[in-house]
Order: structure tokens, then sequence, then C-alpha cells
């Protein structure tokens, strides 16, 4: 099954890729409000394989899903964390201000 990311208007993927093989993918899903209409982003999956983590993999991934919400207007995104401690601790290194320890979010300036 393929899937033209194209086609899909509320959600992406992002993919890393490293010699041609996949080494990692971020799903993210624009979300608009109906009370004010205000577009919020969230990142719903980000993952790397585990022998390509701690190499900046995941960080470039978080930095074009933020590129991509700031080019369609969204000031804002939410993140839904894992709950390992090695997810955890990458998330509390990207600037996230923590309200629970599932959810993070993240103010675009």
């Amino acid at each position: 099954m393929k899937i033209n990311i194209n086609e899909l208007d509320n959600s992406k993927i992002i993919i890393a890729e490293h010699r041609g093989d996949i080494v990692g993918r971020c799903d993210i899903s624009i979300q608009f409000s109906l009370y004010d209409f205000e577009k919020t982003g969230y990142v719903d999956w980000l993952y790397v394989l585990k022998e390509k983590r701690e190499k900046g993999i995941g960080k470039k991934l978080l930095e074009g899903a933020e590129k991509y919400f700031k080019e369609i207007g969204v000031d804002r995104y939410y993140l839904f964390t894992a709950e390992n401690e090695q997810a955890q601790s990458f998330y509390h290194k990207q600037d996230f201000r923590f309200t629970k320890r599932e959810v993070a979010e993240k103010k675009l300036t």
C-alpha cells in the first residue's frame, strides 16, 4: 500500500533516510478549532531506529515538523510523548514546556 502524502490535507509524514534506507519517521497533523478557528499542530508519532538514535535524526525530524507548521501558519504544537525514559530524555532536551508527563507543547516564535 502506498500513500500519496500530498493528498493528506491535515496529516503529513516526514521520513528520515540514510543511504536510501528509512531510519526515522514523524507523523504530524493539523487541527482547526471550531471555537476560534485557530490551527494547532500535533506530533502524533516520532520514531528513529534504535541503532540510529543519538545522531540528531529525531531533532531533524522535529525541525521538519516545525518548519511545516510555521509555513502553514501554526504557531503552537503539541507532542504526545512515549512513556519510556529514553524518549522522555530526548523530549526534555528539545525546549518543550511539559504540562503533564505524556503531553508537551512548544510555542513557535
